[in-house]
């Protein structure tokens, strides 16, 4: 892993909430690279958003206070007692956005209490109250997010390393709240709807696969800087290898799938991929799996199940994925050549998942 690598280049390694790789022994921080953990605890304590039940290099420890605010204030504490003695690698895995949106500490709740919210997507037959009292929630807990980024920032300011430390922000998937008449993510429902019910509606909407990454590196990154080229995060870990020196510990012969980005990051031209390729297999309440290939101008979603047709999006006249567009003949020869793209991407990853059978009617 790289923070196996990072550690052998001498980094004091440390990580500080969400854990989401397993419970068991060998799954855990530790065998991981990282030498300090501070978790949120898997179970019902683990999941609350105050006075959270955690586990800190192996004790249990119930906690008082706001999770984020917790974790945030730790990670700060990691840095100033270690950052003199050398490198140093904090992950810091704020649990917000995610549901449940609330309890927030009250300086955050505030900031959107009485906020009329805007952005309440466009769909026929969405309730736009419950819609905008269900983004409002969201902001808040963004808005939990965004402070304590910035408390790390000040941490890193104060102690003079800002111009010495790179920082990533990134995050494992986007949410839905209405768009394309869905709430929630992968296994999603139609807004208003039961994971466990009829109303499911399992996707690969681009709201709900594309996530932020913005990235500090100083002398390095021009700020304001933003890049096109489409990158998965499967690319983190050769591109981090690049930014802490670390490539050269990777055997010769070590599988990497992902692709080191750090030539965009300074700025240089180069060939990048035109094409992504994505899976989602859900075991927990019910059976869903889809496969999807997207370009910069297409995407297409296959489905394991017949009662899901496939999906056809031309992102360049519908970024908002509002038309499926599989079942017109005239789009046919687009879905045929995507789909074969797809296939030999299943075959070459040996991908065991089987996609329902069907052709345009």
């Amino acid at each position: 892993t790289w923070p196996q690598l990072l550690r052998q280049k001498g980094y004091r390694t440390a990580i500080f909430g969400k854990w989401h790789l397993g419970i068991r022994p060998e799954s855990s921080p530790k065998e991981f690279g990282y030498d300090n953990a501070s978790l949120f605890k898997d179970g019902p304590g683990g999941a609350t958003k105050m006075d959270p039940l955690m586990e800190i290099d192996g004790v249990q420890q119930p906690m008082t206070g706001f999770g984020g605010d917790i974790i945030t204030g730790q990670a700060i504490e990691f840095i100033k007692e270690n950052a003199r003695k050398g490198p140093v690698l904090v992950s810091l895995h704020l649990r917000e956005p995610h549901i449940p949106y609330e309890p927030v500490p009250d300086i955050d709740d505030k900031v959107y209490r009485n906020r009329k919210i805007e952005e309440i997507p466009e769909w026929p037959g969405l309730d736009r109250q419950w819609a905008e009292d269900t983004m409002r929630s969201y902001y808040k807990s963004v808005a939990s997010i965004d402070r304590n980024v910035g408390r790390l920032l000040d941490t890193l300011d104060d102690l003079k390393l800002s111009d010495n430390t790179v920082v990533i922000y990134s995050s494992d998937h986007g949410y839905m709240i209405g768009h394309n008449g869905v709430y929630g993510k992968g296994t999603a429902t139609y807004a208003g709807g039961d994971i466990r019910s009829a109303s499911r509606r399992p996707n690969m909407f681009d709201n709900a696969i594309r996530v932020p990454l913005l990235i500090r590196w100083p002398e390095v990154i021009r700020p304001g800087m933003r890049i096109k080229q489409m990158v998965t995060n499967l690319d983190y870990f050769p591109t981090l290898l690049t930014i802490a020196d670390a490539q050269s510990l990777l055997p010769d012969d070590y599988p990497i799938f992902g692709r080191d980005f750090t030539p965009l990051l300074r700025g240089e031209l180069v060939q990048w991929r035109t094409v992504i390729f994505g899976d989602y297999d859900m075991y927990h309440y019910v059976k869903d799996s889809m496969r999807m290939i997207r370009t910069e101008d297409w995407k297409l979603v296959m489905h394991t199940h017949l009662e899901f047709p496939p999906e056809l999006y031309d992102l360049r006249n519908d970024p908002g994925e509002r038309v499926n567009l599989a079942n017109r003949i005239d789009y046919f020869d687009t879905y045929l050549d995507l789909r074969r793209r797809l296939y030999r991407w299943q075959v070459w990853m040996a991908d065991p998942g089987r996609i329902a059978p069907w052709e345009p009617q």
